[in-house]
């Protein structure tokens, strides 16, 4: 299961899923079981390098990335469900939350 962290956006019901993949972390937006966009990364050594010193790069840009969609900096794209967008993966856990 991957990390997760709700984003109020108006109405919508979004997700901020953290998952490794290849050598990084991935941030993706989610909404519906659907992912939205790719947020951002932080590479594996970069993420335990800022650990060594005491800090947490995967933190920082999670924290990033919720304040701009907040703040309506990102754009955050309505699910299309002709453009063939990518499911969440079965780690990103949407437990009650019901699709949309």
């Amino acid at each position: 299961m991957s990390r997760q962290y709700h984003i109020a956006l108006g109405e919508r019901r979004l997700r901020l899923c953290v998952m490794a993949a290849d050598e990084s972390w991935e941030l993706w937006l989610c909404e519906g079981r659907r992912r939205l966009m790719l947020a951002g990364t932080v590479a594996m050594d970069e993420a335990i390098q800022s650990w060594r010193l005491g800090a947490d790069a995967v933190a920082a840009l999670r924290q990033r990335v919720i304040d701009q969609v907040q703040r309506g900096e990102t754009h955050v794209p309505k699910p299309d469900p002709k453009a063939g967008q990518f499911a969440c993966p079965s780690r990103c856990d949407w437990g009650g939350d019901t699709p949309h």
